[in-house]
């Protein structure tokens, strides 16, 4: 099973995002392992908690980004909403058969949240620092 290695980097160095991003991929890897290993265990409950993380994590992530107009706002929001399916897919997979394992699905998981936060979210990232900078400092005049 593919594991998201949280790193430095992944950081776009905006607490109120920084910290649910890597909350949330060290609670995905938890989920995926345990999906990995011994499906027949897991818990259904854990994942729709994922789920929800990310829900909410996106919105939030959403709103932040409309607030400060970002370019490609909607093209995030449709990266977030296709991730999303992604674990709904999973869900209702291990909901129709509690012991299948499909390490290829949980590898894709793993795969496309670590190309998101790599990739994705760090183009918004100088973005939105400026932005927010700009905003601060005409908040001081």
């Amino acid at each position: 099973m593919k594991e998201i290695k949280w790193k430095n980097e992944f950081d776009v160095l905006i607490k109120d995002l920084d910290e649910p991003r890597k909350f949330l991929a060290e609670k995905l890897n938890d989920v995926l392992k345990k999906i990995s290993k011994r499906p027949g265990s897991f818990n259904i409950e854990e994942l729709n908690s994922i789920i929800d993380g990310f829900r909410i994590h996106f919105s939030r992530e959403e709103k932040l980004l409309a607030k400060y107009r970002y370019p490609e706002v909607d093209l995030h929001r449709k990266e977030h909403k296709s991730y999303l399916r992604c674990l709904i897919k999973l869900r209702r997979r291990l909901a129709e058969d509690p012991e299948t394992t499909d390490n290829e699905m949980v590898d894709h998981i793993a795969d496309v949240y670590s190309d998101h936060i790599c990739n994705c979210d760090k183009e918004y990232a100088p973005y939105l620092r400026l932005r927010k900078k700009i905003e601060a400092h005409s908040l001081r005049r």
